[in-house]
């Protein structure tokens, strides 16, 4: 595949309702990604933004560009080039926990990185 997956530890970054910022719960992540990247310089990732499902498809996009956005600029302010990262937006696509409640909803508030080799 064009993007393998990442190892499970570094997966998946999570994320607040409606927020997009860094939750300092989730930086150490971000430290180990960017510590990995570091140690591979070959390697890109895609950065894949995701939300729950309240809120409309439209909102639900720019909200997870945000959140793959500010994952970005977190990892380029720790030394990685921005030309090895790439972003995209899901929305409310492709859950990882289809159910209808909060526990649910924390799980798709999220990031995933991929690798580009």
């Amino acid at each position: 595949p064009f993007f393998a997956s990442i190892d499970k530890k570094l997966r998946e970054l999570y994320f607040d309702f409606d927020k997009y910022n860094i939750r300092a719960d989730q930086q150490p992540k971000l430290k180990a990604l960017a510590d990995y990247l570091k140690n591979n310089p070959t390697i890109s990732i895609l950065i894949e933004g995701y939300c729950d499902e309240r809120g409309t498809d439209e909102y639900n996009l720019v909200l997870g560009e945000q959140r793959a956005l500010s994952t970005r600029n977190f990892l380029i302010g720790l030394g990685i080039s921005p030309s090895r990262l790439y972003t995209i937006s899901y929305g409310e696509e492709n859950p990882a926990d289809p159910g209808h409640n909060e526990e649910a909803w924390a799980k798709n508030r999220r990031c995933e990185f991929k690798i580009k080799q």
